[in-house]
């Protein structure tokens, strides 16, 4: 009875993937040949409450790279050397939600990305904002992909020059 117990647990949880699928990304994948944003290099942004940067890097194919947060902007070099190092770029190609979309309309930006989750799918949301000069924008709104949990936000992104870049290739991504 045990064993029966265990095998089907077993069955259960390899299937919750199948059951509950991650949300899928609902931005196209569009080339970005604008020169409303700087891309040659990475976008960060400082959290006020842990004052540590979040990293975002943009390729010409649309393809958005979260490459994570928690960067110590007071140790030389943190960004650059973690982008710089294949150990850490080949870890974020595994990870889903380090990949996303981003679209460029006029002045206007939108990012989406799957976002981490406790025991559940990846759901998708799209940050919607403002790109105020070629090295800087701004996140004013945000949601979840499927329209629901909508907020406002006030997110300033900086450029950083930084080459070479990593690639975008990733099996998430269209």
């Amino acid at each position: 009875m045990k064993f029966f117990l265990l095998i089907s647990l077993m069955c259960l949880f390899n299937n919750c993937e199948k059951i509950y699928p991650d949300d899928k990304l609902s931005l196209t994948k569009t080339e970005y040949t604008g020169q409303q944003l700087k891309i040659d290099g990475y976008y960060y942004t400082i959290n006020k409450f842990s004052n540590k940067a979040s990293v975002y890097v943009f390729f010409n194919n649309g393809v958005l790279l979260n490459a994570g947060d928690g960067y110590d902007l007071t140790v030389p070099n943190y960004i650059e050397n973690s982008l710089s190092s294949t150990s850490f770029i080949n870890k974020l190609k595994g990870i889903k939600f380090s990949w996303g979309l981003f679209n460029v309309e006029g002045n206007n930006i939108s990012l989406e990305r799957w976002y981490s989750s406790t025991g559940g799918p990846l759901k998708t949301y799209i940050d919607f904002g403002t790109i105020i000069n070629d090295s800087t924008f701004q996140i004013t709104n945000s949601m979840r992909s499927d329209g629901t949990e909508k907020r406002s936000e006030n997110i300033i992104f900086k450029f950083k020059k930084f080459s070479p870049k990593p690639d975008s290739t990733n099996s998430f991504t269209p």
